[in-house]
């Protein structure tokens, strides 16, 4: 975890008074680029300097809520992007040192325990729309696909089953959204983790759609629907769309048709 700037009070060469301070000066070798307070009651001062871009305490140390400066610090500094947000969080942690300062700790300790909150529902946020944005895109690719499939030569032959497998991403799509409270997602986890779980759904999604559209062909399940003249496509794709979404949905089918292999074989083995 990095550490906060924060400087012990001492005096300067020319023993001047810390709020007497401006913006372009020099104090203790740091550039001031900004203050945020001073305080000539207790004589303390907090800036942002320019040498290290850094919000730094001169005259006084925030001591106990030292380790909330920190985390807040470096959630700021490694997962906002924006300029001007990141202004904002820097603004509200020189707040709660100011307020730390002139003798209110608990509403110090408030100020940066709200921050932290918000930085923390920023970097789940993010994560979670790579979570689904990756599986939206492949989604995407794979409608586009279905479409004009019939107008790339290598594809066409296989346009049935990239259809199908669409549908069952549709499913998985569904699924996604619906278990998304149910997924902790964790702020020290990298978003590649959740990028890879989400291929693997997809994936899982893709391939239970075909499956179950070779049972239907193969007369392993729902042989009504193989032998009825009539145009059984929606069907299958309903299929395949509920494959995608029911992650036990081919586990089950699997374990039905193993039942009645079974009893198969002993019926023919007491025969």
């Amino acid at each position: 975890m990095e550490e906060i700037n924060l400087k012990e009070n001492r005096d300067d060469k020319i023993n001047k008074k810390m709020p007497s301070y401006r913006e372009g000066q020099t104090i203790h070798n740091y550039i001031i680029e900004k203050i945020y307070f001073a305080n000539y009651d207790k004589n303390f001062i907090i800036i942002k300097a320019k040498d290290n871009n850094e919000i730094m305490v001169f005259g006084a140390t925030p001591k106990k809520i030292v380790h909330l400066l920190s985390e807040c610090n470096y959630l700021t500094k490694n997962f906002v992007r924006s300029k001007k947000k990141k202004e904002m969080f820097e603004y509200q942690r020189a707040i709660a040192i100011n307020t730390y300062l002139i003798g209110e700790e608990e509403k110090s300790k408030e100020i940066l325990k709200e921050l932290l909150s918000k930085l923390q529902e920023k970097i789940v946020i993010k994560k979670k729309l790579w979570y689904i944005g990756i599986y939206l895109s492949i989604i995407i690719f794979m409608i586009c696909l279905s479409i004009f499939g019939n107008y790339i030569e290598f594809l066409e032959q296989y346009i049935k089953y990239i259809k199908i497998a669409t549908f069952g991403t549709f499913g998985g799509f569904i699924a996604l959204n619906v278990k998304l409270n149910e997924i902790k997602f964790d702020i020290s986890e990298s978003s590649m983790s959740y990028v890879m779980i989400s291929l693997y759904k997809l994936v899982f999604a893709m391939i239970s759609s075909i499956i179950s559209y070779f049972f239907i062909e193969s007369e392993l399940i729902l042989s009504v629907v193989k032998n009825n003249n009539s145009n059984n496509l929606y069907l299958i794709y309903t299929i395949a769309t509920l494959a995608g979404f029911s992650e036990s949905l081919l586990p089950n089918m699997f374990k039905n048709i193993e039942k009645d292999t079974n009893n198969n074989v002993k019926v023919c083995g007491n025969s």
